[in-house]
């Protein structure tokens, strides 16, 4: 069985997968639900996944059953959503490096979690919004989680950096970001606070009451 594949609105057709004692009951099922199969032979199901198990990113649980009640090992299948990084302001965007933070100290929940990309081509760090799901609560009181509907989407689009930035790191704990901006032979610090952010230092200038060099 492949891997993973990309994020779809279409059924996935011509899946195989291959193992042995496959039979006429064999059911495939991706986290513990069924999904379409046909048997070819008793070491090949031909398997057919919904779009509706398509639609977002997930890692998925991936096993056989069988009626007898056997079933295989499960495998990992991964449903990735790729990021247009063009925009109308970096046409030619050159992705040379991610940092990924799980949450950030004092920020809103559009930050938890974020990717910040440095666009070298483009001199320029996009940050996007990779949370699937967000916590809902009822009087402060956590109940359950939705649907992110800014999920994959940018929240800054284009934050100007120095010449040719090529990495780039983040520290969740200071809700910072330092980017290297390997043309200019310089760095740029980034403050993620509320929805907002802002640049201090290209040359390694502390903030005013934040610094760069904790």
């Amino acid at each position: 069985m492949p891997q993973g594949t990309l994020t779809s609105t279409t059924d996935l057709s011509g899946v195989r997968i291959f193992g042995a004692g496959f039979d006429s009951t064999s059911q495939v099922r991706l986290d513990g639900t069924s999904v379409p199969s046909a048997l070819v032979s008793s070491r090949e199901l031909d398997v057919t996944i919904p779009h509706t198990f398509l639609a977002t990113p997930h890692r998925y649980a991936v096993d056989v059953r069988n009626g007898n009640g056997v079933s295989s090992g499960v495998t990992d299948f991964f449903v990735i959503m790729s990021v247009d990084m063009i925009t109308a302001t970096c046409a030619l965007p050159q992705p040379s490096s991610v940092a990924i933070a799980d949450q950030l100290s004092g920020s809103g929940q559009i930050f938890a979690p974020i990717a910040v990309v440095s666009n070298s081509g483009c001199g320029n760090v996009a940050v996007i919004d990779i949370a699937p799901q967000l916590p809902v609560y009822n009087n402060g009181v956590f109940t359950n989680f939705a649907d992110n509907p800014h999920f994959g989407k940018f929240t800054f689009t284009s934050i100007p950096t120095g010449a040719g930035p090529q990495g780039v790191a983040v520290s969740p704990r200071f809700g910072l970001a330092v980017v290297a901006n390997h043309t200019a032979g310089n760095r740029l610090c980034l403050e993620f606070e509320d929805g907002q952010t802002t640049s201090h230092g290209r040359h390694g200038r502390r903030f005013p009451n934040r610094s760069c060099h904790r």
